[in-house]
């Protein structure tokens, strides 16, 4: 494949030899789905820009798999999928989606994403705190790229904003939704109740593996010297039940005085 880069130069990559292992599972038939069930698995493949050969390597799902792209020779490249990991090609993961028009297996050895370095991912810029600037990207405006894996959506209300990609339906973001809504009790415990309720409808048809719960209020004197703003700032980075380990801190922590 050859790429014309930014400053004039044209660049060719060429992928050499692809890889996938598994690191971690549950399942005793890897080839089986289970509600529930945790697989971690890593692909490589070595590729050559313009013959100088790199090896790139992405472990799935971690915190390694959303990563900065590799920049070079003013092209950024995200390592995204390689065929010998899927049953087809005489790997261990299956398709779940072929009824609804999505394939995930590369259509040859390697798929990459790329993209000019100059060009940013995300068309708007993102502002998390408030207030928003003038300009900045409104929760409501949802934006979702244009090949999120399904099911991907959202539901938009006044002061309120559920959404996700990679779920099992979009009755995960439902669940979510009522939740908040008709839960009990301060902010920090109708965001965990939506959590949980998410999570028992379905939630992210991977798997399980990370949670987090981040309330800001002005003022609260809660981290480091008593003068941060951050009222609940809790996440679980890596466990077979996630919502539940964040469900447990959550009410040790509420324990404290």
């Amino acid at each position: 494949m050859t790429l014309d880069t930014p400053g004039g130069r044209t660049v060719r990559l060429t992928p050499r030899k692809a890889d996938a292992r598994i690191v971690s599972t549950d399942l005793e038939d890897i080839t089986e789905s289970r509600k529930g069930a945790r697989t971690v698995y890593e692909i490589s493949c070595v590729l050559a820009v313009d013959g100088v050969e790199h090896e790139v390597v992405r472990r799935i799902p971690a915190d390694e798999s959303f990563y900065e792209p590799w920049n070079t020779e003013g092209l950024s490249i995200w390592f995204d999928a390689v065929s010998c990991a899927f049953v087809e090609d005489g790997g261990f993961l299956k398709e779940k989606d072929t009824n609804i028009g999505i394939t995930c297996q590369p259509g040859k050895d390697v798929r990459l994403a790329v993209q000019s370095e100059d060009r940013d991912i995300c068309p708007e810029p993102l502002h998390p705190w408030c207030p928003l600037p003038e300009g900045g990207l409104k929760i409501e405006y949802c934006y979702q790229g244009e090949a999120c894996p399904e099911w991907a959506g959202q539901i938009v209300r006044e002061n309120l904003a559920a959404q996700g990609n990679t779920l099992t339906g979009p009755e995960v973001v439902s669940a979510m939704a009522e939740t908040l809504v008709s839960a009990g009790g301060e902010l920090s415990d109708r965001l965990l109740a939506a959590l949980s309720a998410g999570q028992e409808a379905g939630g992210d048809w991977r798997g399980r593996q990370s949670a987090a719960l981040l309330v800001v209020r002005e003022g609260c004197g809660r981290g480091y010297g008593d003068r941060g703003d951050r009222y609940v700032d809790l996440r679980v980075d890596d466990h077979a039940t996630p919502v539940t380990e964040l469900v447990r801190i959550y009410n040790v922590l509420r324990k404290k005085p």
